[in-house]
């Protein structure tokens, strides 16, 4: 096994210990909480609930501003997450009585993922293994997103500007149109988060 395979399975292990000891409570019992206690992030979870279990379409939150209604990009509920939770939900099986559990899990992962890119730049750029760990750890422990858990959830994900740095980094290794593509549609995705 590779260095840089080691120094990044010792960083996930690291990071789901301390994720797993900051946030136990949260761990345990996903869908019985919420993160934060603004009322910002009581409107977030709001509109996720209401637009994966009672909307008819995917593009419109009806539970505001009757009788028009809102365009989801507006109700900060995430798009994309929301209408990917409420397309399986009405295809495939029903989750809408976990979006709350499904958010608040992601919302973790995306600790472990931003350290995990903040790695793999780190090594791309040839720090030693466990100095590249060390370094992540600790940037993601500082990311300002999660300064946004208490409320502005879509603001909240630290992995973003990692994974577009980490695949930037790739494209200017090898230039290709596979990779500027690659980009593009991350940035297109990411962009319907908020």
């Amino acid at each position: 096994m590779s260095n840089t395979l080691k120094g990044l399975f010792l960083l996930i292990a690291i990071m789901c210990l301390f994720i797993f000891v900051r946030h136990k409570e949260l761990l345990l019992s996903p869908n019985e909480n919420f993160i934060g206690d603004s009322y910002d992030g009581f409107k977030n979870y709001s509109t996720l609930l209401y637009h994966v279990k009672y909307d008819s379409t995917y593009t419109m939150y009806q539970g505001m501003n009757y009788p028009h209604g809102e365009h989801v990009v507006f109700t900060d509920m995430q798009p994309i997450f929301a209408n990917t939770i409420k397309f399986i939900s009405e295809h495939i099986f029903d989750l809408s009585d976990k979006a709350v559990g499904i958010h608040n899990l992601f919302l973790l992962f995306s600790i472990l993922l931003c350290s995990i890119f903040c790695y793999l730049v780190f090594r791309k750029f040839d720090l030693p293994p466990w100095y590249a760990a060390i370094i992540a750890f600790g940037m993601a422990l500082l990311a300002p997103q999660t300064e946004r858990f208490g409320g502005h959830y879509a603001l909240s994900y630290s992995f973003i500007v990692p994974m577009l740095v980490y695949l930037y980094v790739g494209f200017e290794e090898h230039k290709t149109y596979w990779r500027s593509l690659l980009i593009g549609l991350t940035i297109f995705i990411v962009a319907q988060l908020h």
